[in-house]
């Protein structure tokens, strides 16, 4: 489904769905320039197939871009105004 047709409360419930996507958010916070799959793996302790699946989603959503280079690198979209708002969320409680 697109994201523009879900509600709010659908969206947010999907990008926070699991505990892998906000590992992944998380992280693609503090490394605002981008990270490859393999990045992510070995700084999340995240499995393969859980990065592949929860970064799908994160990219459907518009949280995550796909930057179209070699290697493919995912980067936070922070002109989103929920992932904005998360970031600072994250910020306020020391989650980043």
């Amino acid at each position: 489904m697109n994201a523009k047709k879900r509600s709010v409360t659908e969206i947010v419930e999907a990008g926070l769905g699991s505990v892998g996507r906000i590992k992944i958010l998380q992280l693609l916070a503090r490394e605002r320039e981008g990270l490859t799959r393999y990045a992510i793996e070995q700084r999340t302790n995240l499995k393969w197939d859980n990065i592949v699946d929860n970064l799908k989603v994160l990219v459907e959503l518009g949280w995550v871009e796909e930057l179209k280079i070699n290697p493919l690198k995912y980067k936070i979209n922070l002109d989103n105004d929920i992932v904005k708002n998360l970031v600072e969320f994250f910020q306020e409680v020391g989650y980043l």
